[in-house]
């Protein structure tokens, strides 16, 4: 029977007051207790260094690379020793690049110095499009050097030797003058190279190509020829002059100039805008006052009398 704890007495139509304890089955033992559940916590996310710099500070640390690697990569090709590993590197990218190994790092130190200075005034922003433009110039330049100096049927034993272009060079040369011929590949490069200056310059193919642009450059090209002739023939006439006068500096007198006036022609005569004055001459008794004698200090001239005779007697 299950066991009662002591309570009071039950009223009557109600149920007991207490708690009944009645014994736990087997079943029940092995019965797991339930738990309140906890709010779960959001997991923890790790912000790498690099994703916690603003934009403006990571353009700052791309350009402080670029600078860097562009002028050891300078440093490098240019020094008398080099060891395994640089030397390794300078065949490599000769291969990949040619003699634009040489333009590569100046490059790169142009566009780091860039993307550092970006926020002076006078220097044109570093978009995405003057980038691509700018990359897309240097491959040209590649292709240029391996058509120009390069046949076509040594294009890659060039780019193994790391002649021309390279690699870059020997691919586009091949690919325009195999697929397209010698015209066509000089119409592609041309093309190439007008997509490009737009796109660094930001100005369209018109703008590029009006005279208006042209102009000023023009009359500026002349203005410094005439200059320059100016300078020639003064230059010469003073020769001239020296070596006639036998290096005495001769007088130059003007000659005057006479006007004969034209028959049937009538002559305009200019009339002066002011009014013209009658000036008169003052009288010279109003101008000088009349004179007086000085007076004479006889006291004054023999006390001066007397100090030369004492000095002359002392």
């Amino acid at each position: 029977m299950p066991l009662k704890t002591p309570s009071s007495p039950a009223k009557s139509g109600g149920k007991p007051k207490g708690k009944v304890l009645t014994p736990s089955s087997g079943k029940d033992k092995h019965k797991p207790v339930s738990k309140k559940k906890t709010p779960s916590q959001p997991p923890v996310v790790s912000i790498s260094w690099w994703e916690a710099l603003s934009p403006e500070r990571k353009l700052d640390i791309v350009g402080a690379v670029m600078s860097v690697v562009g002028l050891l990569t300078l440093l490098i090709l240019f020094s008398a020793q080099r060891s395994a590993l640089t030397g390794n590197m300078v065949h490599l990218l000769g291969q990949i690049f040619g003699w634009g190994i040489y333009i590569l790092p100046i490059g790169f130190i142009v566009m780091g110095l860039w993307l550092i200075l970006r926020r002076i005034e006078k220097l044109p922003p570093l978009t995405p499009e003057r980038g691509t433009g700018i990359v897309l110039f240097f491959f040209w330049l590649l292709a240029m050097m391996h058509a120009i100096a390069i046949p076509l049927e040594l294009a890659g034993q060039a780019a193994l030797d790391g002649w021309g272009g390279g690699y870059f060079g020997s691919f586009f040369q091949r690919i325009l003058f195999n697929s397209l011929g010698t015209g066509g590949a000089v119409v592609a490069l041309m093309a190439w190279l007008l997509i490009t200056l737009t796109m660094i310059f930001d100005i369209s193919v018109q703008d590029l190509f009006r005279w208006t642009n042209v102009k000023p450059l023009i009359a500026r090209v002349r203005e410094q020829l005439a200059k320059r002739k100016t300078q020639t023939d003064l230059s010469t006439a003073r020769e001239n002059a020296e070596v006639a006068s036998n290096g005495f500096t001769p007088l130059n007198r003007p000659e005057p100039v006479v006007i004969t006036p034209k028959l049937g022609v009538p002559i305009t005569t200019v009339k002066s805008a002011e009014a013209i004055i009658n000036w008169q001459l003052p009288d010279v008794k109003n101008i000088l006052d009349p004179g007086s004698a000085p007076s004479v200090n006889e006291e004054f001239i023999e006390q001066r009398a007397r100090l030369i005779q004492e000095t002359l007697a002392s």
